[in-house]
Parts: structure tokens; C-alpha cells; sequence
């Protein structure tokens, strides 16, 4: 089963709507500079919204960011050196000195490796896909840490992506808006349909 991730929430309507879609996980974005930011006061009436096995997933530049909010997993951009008491995703900008060896060889403290695209400025939520053929470079052969993808996902690709890729899970942000921060749930359920009818 392919994993959903539904980034970029920031009310407790969308998380609703993302739980109620088929969502596994919802992103909440930490970095202030994102127009999708929520700050830690806000992530309890988010997380009332939710079914208890709809995870809350912090998207932040780092650990002690992340701390500051009430989430169940950590999705970070710069690792911690040593282990923490919450499951560690790496994600990771994909550009083309990226090397692809190496980094699945060290995937230490990780959970998961989340592959987006690289953007110059924006740290996520850019709309904008990784080639081809690095993806195919990513997710390619055995792995012994979960793969997920994500960057320019959205339901017009997502079920062809998995059909090329098998990733363990997927990771969508504004290819389910309306406008940035703002989810279309009709785009929700078909984005979630996409991914369900790509296995079967």
C-alpha cells in the first residue's frame, strides 16, 4: 500500500478533508517564510480534526524547530547527530550533483527518505517535478529505508509516477490547492482515488 502524505495544511477543515480522502499523514510547515507557516499554537485544533491514525507529520528546517510543535513525526531538512525520540524523515531537495550511492548508503537515523524537487528559494510546495531520470536514479533497486516522492505531484500523475517508481509513499502539497495553504477537497479525493487505483 502506498503511503499518502497531504502537505501543507493549515486549518482544521482541510486536515478533516485530507483524513476523510484517505490521508495517512498531514503536513504542517514550520518554516515562517512559507505561506503555508503554522505556528505550534495552532497545530491543536488542527490535530483535533483528525482520526487517530492520521499522523502529524512537522516539516522544518531542523530539530529544534520541530520541537517546538505537537507532531508525531519529524521531517527535517538538516539531521540531527544523534538519535531522537520521534521518527526522523530526511527530506531531501534533489539536484544534479546529488549523490544518489552515498546517500542511500547513509541513511542512518532516518526513517524515510522524502525526495522532492530542487528550488533555488522555496524549501517545498514548489509545484515542480524531479526529472525522470533522477527519479528513476532514487528509487531504483533495493533500499533498506522507506522511499517516498514528492514535487509537482498531483492527481493528473501521481498513479503514472507510482506505476514507474513503486515508492513507499507519496507527498503532495499544491497540486491540492486552491491557492497556497488553501486545499481543494474535490482535488483530495481525486488525487487519494489516483494513488489507490495505481495498485490495482
Amino acid at each position: 500500500m502506498v503511503r499518502i502524505k497531504m502537505c501543507g495544511i493549515t486549518n482544521p477543515a482541510d486536515a478533516a478533508a485530507a483524513a476523510d480522502a484517505g490521508a495517512t499523514s498531514i503536513g504542517i510547515i514550520a518554516f515562517e517564510s512559507s505561506p503555508r507557516f503554522v505556528s505550534p499554537s495552532v497545530v491543536t485544533d488542527i490535530r483535533s480534526a483528525l482520526p487517530p491514525w492520521v499522523s502529524v507529520t512537522v516539516v522544518a528546517p531542523r530539530m529544534e524547530i520541530a520541537a517546538r510543535y505537537d507532531a508525531d513525526v519529524w521531517q527535517l531538512y538538516s539531521l540531527p547527530k544523534t538519535p531522537q525520540d520521534k521518527p526522523i524523515i530526511h527530506a531531501i531537495r534533489v539536484d544534479p550533483d546529488l549523490d544518489v550511492v552515498s546517500l542511500l548508503k547513509g541513511a542512518s537515523i532516518s526513517k524515510a527518505l522524502l525526495f522532492d524537487a530542487y528550488h533555488p528559494h522555496l524549501m517545498g510546495g514548489s509545484g515542480h517535478r524531479i526529472s525522470d531520470s533522477a527519479a528513476a536514479r532514487l528509487f531504483e533497486g533495493e533500499c533498506n529505508i522507506p522511499r517516498i516522492l514528492a514535487g509537482g505531484l498531483k492527481p493528473e500523475n501521481v498513479s503514472s509516477a507510482i506505476r514507474m517508481l513503486s515508492p513507499w509513499g507519496v507527498d503532495v502539497s499544491s497540486g491540492i490547492e486552491l491557492s497556497p495553504g488553501i486545499k481543494c477537497h474535490a482535488k483530495m479525493k481525486a488525487f487519494a482515488n489516483a494513488v489507490h487505483n495505481a495498485q490495482f
